[in-house]
């Protein structure tokens, strides 16, 4: 799976920051997968999963730094207003990570 992947290249990289519990994220994945199936998706995001940057607050996450959680004015969190899927929060470098 996608989360067995990502915890493969944690174990290297050291990027997850704080993670969303997987059952979670495949509740989520299913209820969107429900609603396609009817024709009755949210948005045109409806389940994606996304990761979010460290340096952006999100309630209920481990925060090393970052801005205000309760600025929902701002667009990456925005997304999870159209039922997409945070997963992962992400502490690497703007670059991505040394190769």
């Amino acid at each position: 799976t996608v989360y067995d992947w990502m915890e493969k290249l944690d174990k290297k990289f050291h990027f997850m920051v704080a993670k969303t519990n997987w059952s979670t994220v495949e509740q989520a994945a299913q209820a969107s997968k429900r609603r396609y199936e009817r024709g009755e998706p949210l948005s045109k995001l409806d389940g994606i999963p996304f990761i979010v940057k460290d340096e952006m607050s999100i309630q209920n996450f481990t925060e090393l730094v970052g801005t205000d959680p309760n600025n929902l004015e701002n667009p990456r969190l925005a997304r999870r207003a159209v039922s997409t899927v945070l997963f992962l929060r992400d502490g690497r470098d703007r670059l991505g990570p040394p190769l």
